[in-house]
């Protein structure tokens, strides 16, 4: 919708150009909703033509198949962008994985660009998991080669912040573009300078199994030595030997713990 109505987008000019989306993901009645209120929030009085968009949900097929019938559809409508999304629709037998498989899907990608002119865009997701600790190119999904080919790659991580993303480029011909945060508020991404670009949301850590609550439970009502204490927490808790006095420390900060002249521990709870 920005390029198509010659618009900034998330904060950088656009090149006014005719706009071909081909949606392979999204149903009709979906992207007739999204339209309406995208346009809405940006302030646009749709032009005729201006966008154009064939809804393929359904029919996707190998890139040897589809690409050229795209090329023959669209080689002399002007368009300057267009744009395929998703690619994994175009894999057909192809293997993501797989350099040659992956370099034969964007070298059509390529023949469409040289032969309509247009701009050609893509959009491709993550492998699954946390991608925080990757390199920004290396978090998509399947081949290197994705890496490597595209003239122009914006990724897209969840940023610490709830519902912010870090948005970092790798561009071929152009200057280096610093890193960015976007916050989504429906229907749009805006841009938020206060974020800190590098604060990527990263891999919850496992829940701690064993717990120095969970040796005080144990405890609880009885009056034990330490070793007392730690063989009870092993049989009936399936805390180690080594785990159990690893927590002793944190459980001896709380002023119930408390231990006797025999070197009893006593942990006693005041409910009301």
């Amino acid at each position: 919708m920005s390029v198509s109505h010659g618009l900034d987008w998330l904060g950088h000019r656009t090149a006014y150009g005719k706009v071909l989306y081909i949606n392979f993901e999204i149903q009709d009645y979906a992207w007739r909703e999204r339209i309406k209120a995208i346009t809405k929030a940006k302030g646009i009085r749709l032009k005729e033509n201006a966008v154009k968009i064939w809804n393929l949900r359904g029919h996707g097929a190998s890139s040897r198949r589809r690409l050229p019938q795209i090329i023959e559809r669209t080689a002399e409508e002007g368009y300057g962008l267009i744009i395929l999304d998703p690619i994994y629709k175009l894999y057909g037998d192809a293997d993501e994985n797989k350099a040659g498989d992956v370099a034969n899907v964007l070298n059509g990608m390529e023949e469409l660009a040289e032969k309509t002119g247009a701009a050609v865009a893509y959009g491709a997701h993550f492998s699954k998991g946390n991608q925080s600790g990757k390199e920004s190119i290396d978090r998509i999904s399947g081949s290197g080669v994705f890496a490597r080919d595209p003239d122009s790659i914006l990724v897209m991580t969840p940023h610490e912040t709830e519902g912010a993303f870090t948005i970092e480029a790798t561009l071929r011909n152009f200057a280096p573009m610093p890193a960015f945060c976007v916050r989504w508020q429906f229907p749009l991404f805006h841009r938020d300078e206060e974020l800190d670009p590098a604060k990527l949301k990263k891999k919850a850590g496992c829940p701690k199994k064993h717990t120095a609550e969970k040796i005080l439970s144990i405890l609880k009502g009885s009056k034990l030595t330490s070793a007392e204490w730690q063989k009870r927490a092993e049989l009936e808790g399936g805390v180690s030997k080594s785990r159990f006095y690893a927590l002793l420390p944190e459980a001896k900060k709380l002023p119930q713990l408390t231990q006797d002249e025999k070197g009893r521990w006593c942990y006693a709870v005041h409910e009301e």
